[in-house]
């Protein structure tokens, strides 16, 4: 399902396949910092926000710590993410679930990934073959956000919140 699912070759390990997939993302599930500055610090640093910090933000992100001793780490556990990983980018659990789908549903996708970049988590020549088996799910890309920006920005949750206004609106 990822842009990076065509491009794995078969027999990676778990390790290798997140590592493939999340890179820096993953190593920051295993860090640990001494303070919530310097995970503040971390995140304002990470590509992925220039331009798009904000007060809510630092709520956000400061809610994802956890003590561990004397230091804090994610809250996100790094088994789970390559559990999760491994499963949605070779695993039955997505597909599986999409193909169960008995009403319309509405998939929105970014075109820029988890450090700004492209092609993305979700790329057009990837996601077509999902889409054209699955007509019961509509497919709208929005422009100008990245993996964390469409959730984790005044902006992104705006153009979110407008997709599930209509979704929600009666209609006629």
């Amino acid at each position: 399902m990822s842009e990076h699912t065509q491009a794995l070759p078969a027999g990676l390990d778990a390790e290798t396949v997140v590592s493939h997939i999340l890179g820096p993302t993953a190593e920051r599930l295993n860090q640990r910092f001494a303070d919530q500055a310097a995970y503040l610090d971390f995140w304002r640093d990470h590509p992925a926000f220039r331009g798009a910090w904000s007060a809510e933000l630092e709520e956000y992100l400061a809610y994802d710590l956890s003590p561990e001793g004397d230091l804090l780490r994610p809250a996100t556990s790094y088994r789970t993410t390559v559990d999760d990983t491994v499963d949605m980018n070779g695993g039955e659990t997505l597909p599986a679930a999409l193909e169960a789908l008995s009403h319309d549903t509405l998939l929105l996708t970014v075109p820029r990934g988890l450090r700004d970049d492209l092609p993305g988590l979700y790329p057009r020549v990837h996601l077509q073959p999902l889409l054209e088996r699955m007509p019961q799910v509509r497919h709208r890309r929005i422009e100008g956000f990245n993996h964390y920006t469409i959730v984790l920005s005044g902006r992104g949750a705006a153009a979110v919140a407008g997709h599930v206004r209509e979704a929600l609106a009666p209609a006629g």
